[in-house]
Order: structure tokens, then sequence, then C-alpha cells
């Protein structure tokens, strides 16, 4: 299963990062920096 994750780039995070599962393992396939803050915050 491939699923994306992300996170606060001002504090130092890497954007959006590209992962995988699979047999039991996680793997990051890649990260795109170049989004601003690219997290969900129902309350911003």
């Amino acid at each position: 299963m491939r699923f994306y994750t992300g996170s606060y780039t001002c504090l130092g995070g890497p954007g959006v990062g590209v992962c995988r599962w699979e047999g039991g393992r996680l793997w990051l396939l890649g990260t795109y920096r170049d989004i601003d803050d690219p997290i969900y915050d129902p309350l911003r």
C-alpha cells in the first residue's frame, strides 16, 4: 500500500513523504519539499 505523509517544513520537516507499507515493513520512497507545511490541521 502506498501513502503520503505531511510534516511541518517550518520546523525542519521534509514536507511530503511518499511511503510504502508491504510485508510488515515501512519504506520511505522519497520526499517532496516544495510545499510549505503540508499537514492536515482542522483547526488551522
